[in-house]
């Protein structure tokens, strides 16, 4: 758990939001991206990730406790990862 408004890990700041870090081997999957993108990306760093790994986001859905985490995320993996999102099409 890399960002949550519940609870606290040494090093990490705790804001209203989600995103979940999902490892194996090489690569990793984030599971949505918080509310603060600053916040994401410091405790990213405090977690010592590796972004290098990250090879898919997925965005549970369109809210901004969520989703603001996002841009800085492609901003650092040099937009080298697949982001996956909900349909938004609901007819």
């Amino acid at each position: 758990m890399l960002y949550n408004n519940v609870g606290s890990s040494p090093g990490l700041v705790s804001k209203w939001g989600v995103s979940i870090w999902i490892e194996e081997k090489e690569t990793a999957v984030l599971f949505d991206t918080g509310g603060d993108p600053s916040t994401l990306w410091d405790n990213m760093v405090n977690s010592k990730v590796d972004i290098k790994k990250l090879s898919k986001i997925v965005i549970s859905h369109n809210h901004w406790d969520h989703v603001n985490g996002l841009p800085i995320l492609l901003e650092k993996s040099n937009y080298r990862t697949d982001v996956f999102v909900p349909n938004l099409d609901y007819k």
